[in-house]
């Protein structure tokens, strides 16, 4: 706060207004409750004639984002909680076409302060998909450089168990191509880097072995713990979609025991498993239920 008082605030007309808008992110964090970055952030946005369109929304992100980091006090209803994240989405939504408007836009930093905000938003409103979604969009405009390492592993951290639990979330490649994952090595989490690729490789028997050696770790993330039967369904259909695609295409008729016996799942259930797969997207074929094929 110094800083800008002393110093920035004299010279503020004179600079680049969305390098000034950049600055003011961790000044409004040096402030220690809600009411004084709200009144900095408003005394700010008085000057929109000044500071321009993308100055401007940049500022706007950063107010958004402390109504969503700012915790309701003590007491306060649940209804009222809901009620100020409903209101923050139909904010979000509205500056969403004003961050789709900036394309050829070479500085990504509005891009970032958006994708940043809505996976933030999601992590709490859900659902985990939507967050998922969100923080890959978050990736495709930051670099690793930029961001804080205790903000990588926590993004690295969300980004995996939002994978694994997400509904409609079977392409673990997007998140394994992006470095993300590399900010949970040496860590406590480390085995959650490890299960994505499990997953993405479809590896039931590698599973087993990497959760029984960390299941008080699985155990204590009740976004797993809460949704392991659903967990384990995607990687059965995960281990049918590489077993499909694993095998030459001329020797793609397979029998229900050889599937069965690769889904380590019972001959009853692999008609239901391949339904499965097929209503979802991620293979596409026929059975014969006579040739049991």
């Amino acid at each position: 706060v110094t800083l800008y008082t002393e110093f920035i605030q004299k010279v503020e007309g004179k600079l680049n207004q969305l390098e000034l808008a950049k600055l003011m992110g961790p000044i409004v964090q040096s402030f220690a409750d809600a009411e004084s970055k709200y009144k900095f952030i408003d005394d700010l946005l008085e000057k929109k004639a000044r500071l321009g369109e993308e100055a401007t929304l940049l500022i706007t992100l950063l107010r958004c984002h402390v109504k969503l980091a700012t915790p309701p006090p003590a007491g306060t209803a649940p209804e009222a909680r809901a009620a100020t994240l409903l209101e923050l989405k139909k904010d979000m939504e509205a500056k969403k076409v004003e961050v789709d408007a900036l394309s050829g836009v070479a500085d990504t930093v509005i891009h970032a302060t958006f994708y940043d905000l809505a996976s933030e938003y999601y992590k709490e409103a859900g659902p985990p998909e939507e967050y998922y979604k969100h923080a890959l969009m978050l990736l495709s405009y930051s670099s690793m450089e930029s961001l804080r390492p205790e903000k990588a592993m926590k993004l690295a951290t969300d980004m995996s168990l939002a994978a694994l639990s997400g509904d409609g979330v079977y392409n673990f490649g997007e998140v394994l191509a992006t470095p993300i994952t590399n900010a949970l090595e040496g860590t406590p989490n480390a085995w959650l880097g490890e299960m994505l690729r499990v997953f993405n490789r479809g590896d039931i028997q590698g599973f087993g072995v990497l959760y029984n050696a960390n299941q008080a770790a699985f155990d204590a993330q009740p976004a797993l713990m809460y949704r392991l039967d659903f967990v384990k369904e995607k990687l059965t259909l995960l281990a049918l979609m590489n077993l499909v695609f694993e095998t030459p295409s001329e020797d793609r008729t397979m029998p229900f025991a050889s599937v069965a016996e690769h889904l380590q799942v019972p001959l009853e259930q692999v008609e239901w498993v391949a339904m499965r797969a097929m209503s979802l997207g991620l293979v596409k074929g026929s059975m014969d239920q006579v040739d049991q094929t």
